[in-house]
């Protein structure tokens, strides 16, 4: 039987749930974004200090005491959540970020020491709107340079450039510049296609992206088949000097491509970190015995996410829920 003072405290901690569990349930929200979550961290609180009753010691308030208990799980939650997610500073694009807001950014670059990410050349009525802003800037690249947020000692990517020319793109090398093309959003909105193969062919460090603010999905495979038939577009009906991407070229710009921006990252090579996804293709099964170039042709014009058996991060497989 429950004694008196076992009685007395579970009063008494029913009392402080009832008081406190929706307040705190609403500020683990804040930090992991998901209700369920936020319910299990503020449960997990209240279990905690129901199994401490008799050894714990408040230095203050016990709803100080709750609200911190709570602060410090929901970080925890969130560095392991994200733990495989790194920072990197988005100004929106030109037009909407004036020459202060521009140097202050920089200035967190800098202190912070993370790399840098936005968009580039999509459009010619974007191009034009720059000029207007910025007239003094050689090319729409430079209106990024001129306040050290375009490659150099700043690690940068730049989505699109369809009409970068060749000074922009020449800047882009020299400064180390990364492209991540983005097929499916280019023609949504009707930007054009990208000259990638002008790209690869002129040294420059390609990958590739979803984009799904402009796009429908963040499946790589299917942008993978979306860059090889738009660069097939290109070739037939604008540009035939450019002939359209390989599979092995699509491969790449996915993989070693565009890990080459975190590092030795997307190959199986000796000293590159193990990112790997595991791929199981018995559910796309074909009549004849495929090679493995044929499997993996298959696998990116007819794959999702069902085909993932397992992902690896640096060596340590991650769950994929």
């Amino acid at each position: 039987m429950s004694s008196e003072k076992d009685i007395y405290e579970i009063a008494a901690l029913g009392t402080l749930f009832k008081r406190f569990y929706k307040p705190l349930r609403t500020y683990a929200f804040r930090f992991v974004n998901d209700t369920d979550l936020a319910e299990d961290i503020v449960q997990d609180t209240f279990f905690e200090l129901w199994q401490r009753r008799d050894s714990i010691e408040f230095e203050g308030a016990v709803k100080s005491y709750l609200f911190k208990s709570v602060y410090n799980r929901s970080i925890n939650v969130m560095h392991k959540k994200y733990q495989n997610t790194m920072p990197i500073l988005t100004p929106r694009f030109t037009p909407s970020c004036s020459d202060e807001l521009m140097e202050i950014l920089k200035k967190i670059q800098m202190y912070y020491q993370i790399p840098v990410q936005s968009h580039l050349s999509e459009n010619p009525g974007e191009i034009a709107w720059v000029k207007e802003l910025c007239p003094w800037s050689e090319f729409y690249g430079d209106a990024y340079d001129r306040f050290g947020l375009f490659g150099a000692d700043c690690k940068t990517v730049m989505a699109h450039c369809v009409y970068s020319g060749k000074e922009e793109r020449q800047r882009m090398k020299e400064n180390g510049v990364f492209i991540a093309h983005c097929p499916e959003s280019n023609m949504n909105l009707s930007s054009g296609v990208a000259p990638v193969r002008t790209f690869l062919e002129e040294g420059m460090h390609v990958g590739i992206g979803s984009d799904v603010a402009g796009g429908s999905t963040e499946n790589l495979f299917k942008a993978m088949a979306l860059a090889i038939q738009a660069s097939k577009l290109r070739w037939r009906m604008q540009d035939d000097s450019l002939k359209p991407l390989t599979l092995e070229e699509v491969f790449y710009i996915a993989t070693k491509g565009g890990g080459e921006f975190f590092g030795n990252v997307g190959s199986f090579e000796p000293g590159f970190e193990l990112d790997a996804v595991v791929l199981d293709d018995t559910r796309i099964v074909h009549s004849q015995n495929l090679d493995v170039r044929a499997r993996l042709e298959r696998m990116i014009y007819l794959a999702d996410e069902r085909e993932v058996r397992a992902k690896y991060v640096r060596g340590r497989e991650i769950c994929l829920q």
